[in-house]
Parts: structure tokens; C-alpha cells; sequence
């Protein structure tokens, strides 16, 4: 029995019948049918002959009852549909995912850059042709041809990586395509190494940023306030720039400076406590303010330029002998250096640092001076032995503490060990061809002693001749 039947008839049976009809007199006819998802769908054949629409209803119905059985699986549909389509068109949804999950604009704006460039540069266009070679050979492509370290190129296996992922989660992809694709190796190509700055020199930034005139629309005493912060607690440059009066309690036991959620990178609000000696600091520099924003409205947007000035007239290199800098994030690496050398656990560095993986926090922060490594090392001092010579143990004569069996075998040698010691040290020993001097023993007894075991109340008869008497052996 046919599945077709007029308009009337099919909405009386319901789900499972296609329909056939026709909205003018002479225009194409349109068909009718149910999904197999149970939603009812319409689309016209473009023809206005009976009988080939029939066919197109059969296929569509057909092809409804195998995706509802299972026979044909209904992503497969989709998967068509998102491979006629252009990449640009996935990444424009993917910039608005994005957006919806509460990214800032400038985040967006560079991730959808970056997977961009990949794609315009390895002539990506379908989702079948993003492959791990092509990316691959893209990525390949644009450090050539502007000289990029391994570092940024991180950056655009990363966003290539994650729109990727995200196709497959919108099932618009088969699979995970760029999963097998691994990282490279920054350590092996390091072009911006960040430092750290002594006690002394941090002290010496700030002291003469102090006493310095207004730069770039911001005050040198404002500046120095920044950098005090910025060493003091870890915090990045967005969160600093969003600090106001409300975010600094200097007055309670144990002083702190808290962010809001919106602006710290992991999107939850921190409170950061800082030594009371910054916070009476601070409380002088706050007393001089009186506007209800933020505090650093006026920090410039470069802030790595500013700090290389302050640098310059404080006598500090910017860049030392090892090619290594400080710029204005190495505020942060210094902070939790210190924090490190202070001998906090790791968790307690993980927490202050608001980090979630602890390997971050000890392999790209916490950075170890060499005074740091000598005091350690230092400790392997106690296994140089002590100028004193050593006593050495003299080796075995046979005479002393020994089994039978060893005097045994000593008992027919005419000569001694060379390590052997004299009996008697007060004159020359006895020649070879002389007998030997017998031990005179006093007290001698043939009564044996009380107690006695039966061992011990054996005569000893295994002595070096030198020691045995004939009235102890008769």
C-alpha cells in the first residue's frame, strides 16, 4: 500500500504518510512528510508533473523510515550539509560562540585572526580539508615567511586546534581531525626570555620612578604605585587597570587587594594579601586621590615602553648580557620567584600564582637565581671526607680471633704476612733456624672451670705450637 495519499487523508493518519499537493493550479507540486525525528517538512519538487513527484515523496518518505530504524544514521546529513559549506562560514558561528561565552573582544578578534591566516594560508576551504598535513605544512608556511618563533606558532596550532574541536562538537565534523597534532618545542627556539630583578634594583625602579615627571599622561608616583603592586601581588595588566578605591582594604590585620571576576583571566574574582610595610605605602599614595574610578584610567597601552624608560633613567639595562628582558609581566615572574625562594610548598606558590596547573607556576614563574642553586648544592659539603687521615683496618694474621681452620693452615709456614705485627716490638724476632719462643704461662691448672661447656672443656689441641705447653697438652 502506497504511503501517498491526498492532504485530507494524511492529516487523519498522522506521522509515517508523505502528502502531495499542489498551492496553485498550475504550480509545481509540493511534498509533504515526517522526519524521522517526528517533525513534519516541505519542500517543493520543482515539477509540475504528477508522477515524478510521487517518486520525489517515495524517496523522501523512504529515507525518513531508514534514519527513524537506524539503517542510516541522521548526522550524516549534517555532515553533508556543513562540507557544502565554506569555512568562513563556520568560523563567523564560531566568533559568536565565542562571544557568547563571555570572551572579551580582543580574545575573539585574535583567535579568529589566527585561524585565518592558517586556513587562507594552506588553502583550507571544506572541513574535509583540514587535515593534520595541511595545517601542518601552513603553520610551516608562515614561520618561514615572517620569521616566527616556535612560541607563536604554538598560538596558531592552538586556535586551528580549537575551532577544530568545536566543529566536532557542533557536528559539523566527523571527528576530532587535528587531535594527533602535538606542540612544538618552545625551549628550542627562545626569542623573548623574561628576567628577574634583585631587592635592590625593583627598590631602585621604584625610588626613582617616584621622583619622576609625568610620562605618557601617568605620574611617576602613580607608576611607582604600579610597579609596587605589580610586584607585590602577581597581578596581570588588565587586572590592575580595573583597580579602584573599593578594591583596597589596607586597614584590616591582614591588608589585601582584591580583582572582580570580569576582569582576571580565569574569570572568577582573587584576593591577593600584600606585606603591611606596602600597605601603609599605599595608604599615603591613596590619600591623594579622590575619583571614584579606576585608579590607572591613565596607564598607557604599552606598557613594556613605559617601563623600559623608567628602566633607563633608574640605570637598570632593560636587556642583560644572556639576551634576557624585563618587561612589565616580569613584574609577575618576579613576585612569584620571591614567593619561591621563600621556601612556600608548591601549593601554597599554585594559590598566590592563581594558577590551575601547578607545572605552569614552577616551569615558566618560578625562576631560580644561582646564589639559590649554590646555597643548595652547598648541602652536599658533609660528603668531602675530613683532612684527618683515615684509620684503615690492618689485614688478618691468623693469631687473633680466627677458626681453627685458619691456624691450621698457618701451622707449617716458616714465614709471616707482610701486614703481620710482632709480638714482642722491644728486639729483633726470632731467625728462621732458631726454635721459637715459648710463652710462659703462670697460674696453670688442671682443674676445669665451673660452668664450663662441653666444648670448652676440651683440651686445645689446635694452637700454633708457639703457645702450647707440655704440661697443658700431657
Amino acid at each position: 500500500m502506497s504511503n501517498i495519499v491526498d492532504k485530507k487523508q494524511s492529516r487523519k493518519r498522522g506521522n509515517g504518510q508523505g502528502t502531495l499537493f499542489k498551492r496553485e493550479a498550475r504550480g509545481c507540486w509540493i511534498v509533504a512528510w515526517w522526519d524521522h525525528e517526528g517533525n513534519r517538512r516541505t519542500c517543493t519538487t520543482r515539477t509540475t508533473d504528477k508522477a515524478v513527484a510521487k517518486r520525489i515523496l517515495q524517496k523522501r518518505v523512504a529515507d525518513a523510515a531508514l534514519r527513524r530504524d537506524g539503517v542510516i544514521d541522521p548526522r550524516e546529513d549534517e555532515f553533508a550539509k556543513a562540507e557544502n559549506m565554506n569555512l568562513r562560514v563556520h568560523l563567523e558561528d564560531f566568533r559568536a560562540d565565542l562571544e557568547a561565552r563571555g570572551n572579551t573582544l580582543q580574545y575573539v578578534n585574535d583567535v579568529v585572526n589566527l585561524v585565518l591566516r592558517v586556513l587562507e594560508n594552506g588553502n583550507i576551504r571544506r572541513v574535509s580539508d583540514c587535515t593534520p598535513a595541511a595545517v601542518r605544512m601552513a603553520i610551516q608556511s608562515l614561520r618561514e615567511a615572517d620569521n616566527l618563533s616556535l612560541k607563536r606558532c604554538n598560538h596558531f596550532l592552538q586556535a586551528i586546534k580549537g575551532f577544530s574541536k568545536w566543529l566536532r562538537q557542533q557536528n559539523r565534523a566527523r571527528d576530532y581531525s587535528l587531535e594527533p597534532l602535538r606542540s612544538f618545542n618552545a625551549d628550542e627556539d627562545p626569542r623573548h626570555v623574561r628576567r628577574d630583578l634583585s631587592d635592590d634594583e625593583l627598590l631602585k625602579l621604584i625610588c626613582t620612578t617616584e621622583r619622576r615627571d609625568l610620562e605618557r599622561g601617568m605620574k611617576g608616583v602613580d607608576r611607582a604605585a604600579l610597579y609596587l603592586i605589580a610586584a607585590t601581588t602577581g597581578y596581570r595588566r588588565k587586572e590592575l587597570r580595573s583597580l579602584t578605591l573599593q578594591n583596597f582594604d589596607l586597614d584590616a590585620e591582614t591588608p589585601t587587594i582584591s580583582v572582580s571576576a570580569r576582569a582576571t583571566k580565569a574569570g572568577r574574582s582573587d584576593c591577593q594579601p600584600i606585606p603591611k610595610v606596602v600597605a601603609e605605602y599605599l595608604k599615603d599614595w591613596i590619600g591623594s586621590k579622590t575619583q571614584n574610578g579606576p585608579l590607572f584610567s591613565k596607564m598607557p597601552v604599552n606598557t613594556a615602553r613605559t617601563l623600559r624608560w623608567d628602566l633607563k633613567a633608574a640605570g637598570i639595562p632593560y636587556c642583560d648580557d644572556s639576551g634576557r628582558v624585563f618587561d612589565f609581566h616580569a613584574l609577575r615572574g618576579a613576585y612569584i620567584s620571591r614567593i619561591e625562594r621563600t621556601g612556600a610548598t608548591p601549593k601554597t606558590l599554585q594559590t598566590l600564582a592563581r594558577h590551575s596547573d601547578p607545572r605552569l607556576t614552577m616551569k615558566r614563574y618560578a625562576r631560580i637565581r644561582l646564589n639559590d642553586q649554590v646555597a643548595a648544592v652547598e648541602q652536599l659539603s658533609t660528603l668531602v671526607p675530613n683532612q684527618t687521615p683515615c684509620r684503615v683496618p690492618l689485614e688478618a694474621t691468623g693469631t687473633c680471633d680466627h677458626s681453627a681452620q685458619q691456624y691450621r693452615q698457618q701451622r707449617g709456614r716458616k714465614t709471616v704476612q707482610n701486614s703481620a705485627i710482632r709480638c714482642d716490638d722491644r728486639g729483633p724476632g726470632p731467625l728462621p733456624d732458631q726454635p721459637p719462643k715459648r710463652l710462659v704461662l703462670s697460674g696453670k691448672s688442671d682443674e676445669m672451670r665451673r660452668g664450663a661447656t662441653r666444648n670448652e672443656k676440651r683440651p686445645r689441641r689446635d694452637l700454633n705450637p708457639c703457645f702450647q705447653d707440655e704440661n697443658l697438652m700431657s
